[in-house]
This record gives structure tokens, C-alpha cells and sequence, in this order.
């Protein structure tokens, strides 16, 4: 289990420095696929964090929310998440894929089928 209370401030943010760290992972797993655009979030943002542009021209949107240290995913927090995609299938042109990084407890898997959500 990650000790995520050991995460440092990134730009003066442990949200921030989440946000970096599901970047790097992401572009280290993903970055051969295509290439990755980083959003400025500040102003509301495009719905997600990053995206990766496919070969094809698809775009796949990671959001990522960190919720320490009050790690557990209530109706409010799951309605930001949908919220987030929703804004993603508005903004992004060739959005298809939505990609959610939780620092966050799930109480049961079935919670979250409906919207295709699953820990990662």
C-alpha cells in the first residue's frame, strides 16, 4: 500500500503533484501510442488533466482526482468524476476514451459499473 502522505508538493500542490505523477505514469506506459497534451486545469479546464492523441487522431482523456487525506468516494465526488467526463465528450473533438486515476477508497466495484469505472 503507497504511503501517499510521502507525496511532495508539486507547484505547490499534493493535488498537483498527483496529477504529475498519473502523468508520467501514463506517458511511460502509454507514449509510444501517440503523443500527450497536457491541460492547464486553473480555468475549469477541458474536463480532463492530459490526453493522448492516437495515430488514428482518438483522443483518451485521464482525470485525476485526489481525495487524501479523506480518501472515500461518496455521491459527491463520483458526480465530479461524471461531471469531468461529460465536460471531456463536450470538449475534446475526437474524444474516445476516458481514463479515471482515483487517489481514493472504493467501497465495492458494482458502485461504479454503471459508469465504467474501475480501480486501476
Amino acid at each position: 500500500m503507497l504511503d501517499w502522505s510521502r507525496l511532495k508538493t508539486y507547484q505547490n500542490s499534493k493535488y498537483k503533484s498527483f496529477e504529475e505523477l498519473c502523468y508520467q505514469l501514463a506517458k511511460r506506459l502509454h507514449g509510444s501510442r501517440g503523443w500527450f497534451t497536457s491541460i492547464d486545469d486553473s480555468g475549469g479546464g477541458e474536463g480532463v488533466e492530459f490526453y493522448l492523441t492516437l495515430a488514428n487522431g482518438d483522443e483518451c482523456g485521464w482525470q485525476a482526482k485526489s481525495y487524501w487525506p479523506n480518501p472515500r468516494l461518496d455521491a459527491s465526488r463520483k458526480r465530479s468524476i461524471i461531471n469531468s467526463l461529460e465536460t471531456s465528450k463536450k470538449n475534446l473533438v475526437s474524444f474516445n476514451g476516458f481514463f479515471a486515476h482515483l487517489q481514493a477508497l472504493l467501497q465495492k466495484a458494482k458502485t461504479m459499473r454503471p459508469h465504467g469505472f474501475r480501480r486501476l
